[in-house]
């Protein structure tokens, strides 16, 4: 006889275990690894001193140490955010979304402070020629130059934008957390059920 199977999956479960979807930022968290990795990074580099270095010909390169940059990049950003604070954003971007922006505030040609902006709040209004490559970035409705912002950017091709996790590694992230939802389902339902099979006819105790 012909067998009749069903055309679409109904069970969540197994549409979360067999069906394609976009991978967000908040999925990607879920995943402990992926959640443990980012969150270590950016501790090591939130944790790590910026330090900078003068050129002088002929010698070696010599430290600076009174220089008005190290204080916003290493203690207060001018910002509600601190430096420590400043940087987890910025690395948790650089992974997750686009990219880590920052706008350089400046008074009279003088840095005074560093705003961290959340990359979904950061559009990217980039020119069509492929060679001549220029863009804008705008904020709230309001169009900045490149030079306006700080960018961490990860794998980028084109100077405004990087390649988050999330699209890089999504098959691999999106297994973990189809794996995840399976598990907590199975849970939720006390465990794997048993499987039964019905037969119109009476089988022997081999069968």
């Amino acid at each position: 006889k012909r067998e009749n199977r069903a055309d679409s999956c109904e069970d969540p479960v197994l549409t979360a275990l067999l069906g394609s979807r976009t991978v967000t930022r908040e999925m990607a968290l879920q995943v402990p690894t992926v959640a443990g990795g980012i969150d270590l990074i950016a501790n090591l580099v939130a944790g790590t001193p910026i330090r900078l270095y003068k050129d002088t010909p002929g010698a070696k390169a010599t430290e600076v140490t009174n220089d008005y940059r190290l204080r916003l990049l290493n203690d207060e950003t001018g910002d509600t955010l601190n430096a420590n604070e400043f940087w987890k954003a910025m690395v948790r971007d650089y992974y997750l979304g686009k990219g880590g922006y920052a706008y350089i505030h400046r008074q009279n040609g003088e840095v005074v402070s560093l705003h961290y902006v959340q990359e979904q709040d950061v559009s990217v209004l980039k020119s069509p020629d492929p060679i001549f490559k220029d863009f804008d970035l705008e904020v709230a409705g309001t169009r900045y130059r490149p030079y306006n912002f700080l960018k961490v950017l990860r794998n980028t091709v084109d100077g405004a934008t990087g390649v988050p996790l999330t699209m890089e590694s999504s098959k691999l992230i999106e297994t973990a957390y189809a794996a995840l939802v399976f598990e907590r389902n199975a849970v939720r339902r006390g465990g794997c059920k048993r499987g039964f099979l019905k037969s119109e006819k009476r089988l022997d105790e081999e069968a």
